[in-house]
């Protein structure tokens, strides 16, 4: 259900802005990017915690760590293979304490990161957002949420590269491998690339 509401949105959000004629090619793309970037934001950031097979797990784990110090965390092995994600939850947990919190923040981050990089990427933002939504990442996101956190953020990075900000695009790299392994995987593909 939430994908076609997505699907709608999409189309809705195209339709509205293509048809203003008091917008610019620029302005319009920005519009539409803003209007759909954030109808995904709020359906990722609001979703209950039993949309996604990670999601109640990440929700426990939020909660756990409110009660492990940032000794333990660091030097325990269960926390320390993902050990900046465990930190970014600890920080969110330590300013709120609330697990929705942390969840509408993972979305702002994922959103914006995958918008900066489609934006940055194509001339042809209906395209991208299509593309975006049907080869699944989106509602990977919430299902595999770490995983596909570190995947935006290694987007971002790739980005950063090619706009010749090496060091932004190490750190952000190194924050993405601290939230998933696999992300070293896509470290290779820069070093190939350069």
């Amino acid at each position: 259900m939430a994908y076609i509401l997505l699907l709608i949105w999409m189309l809705f959000c195209y339709m509205f802005v293509w048809s203003n004629k008091r917008l610019g090619n620029e302005q319009r793309e920005k519009t539409y990017y803003v209007l759909f970037f954030l109808g995904c934001t709020f359906l990722m950031g609001f979703r209950s915690e039993k949309v996604g097979v990670d999601t109640e797990r990440y929700k426990q784990l939020f909660e756990m760590m409110q009660n492990v110090s940032f000794k333990e965390m660091i030097s325990e092995t269960i926390y320390n293979r993902r050990i900046g994600y465990m930190a970014l939850m600890k920080a969110v947990g330590f300013l709120d304490g609330n697990y929705y919190t942390f969840q509408f923040l993972i979305s702002v981050i994922f959103n914006y990161n995958v918008y900066k990089f489609i934006s940055n990427n194509t001339r042809d933002p209906f395209l991208a957002s299509s593309v975006f939504l049907g080869c699944g990442l989106y509602l990977s996101a919430m299902n595999v949420q770490r995983e596909t956190f570190a995947v935006v953020l290694l987007l971002r990075a790739w980005d950063l590269v090619n706009e010749k900000k090496q060091f932004k695009a190490l750190i952000i790299s190194i924050f993405a491998v601290s939230c998933h392994t696999t992300a070293l995987i896509c470290i290779l593909a820069y070093v190939i690339y350069l």
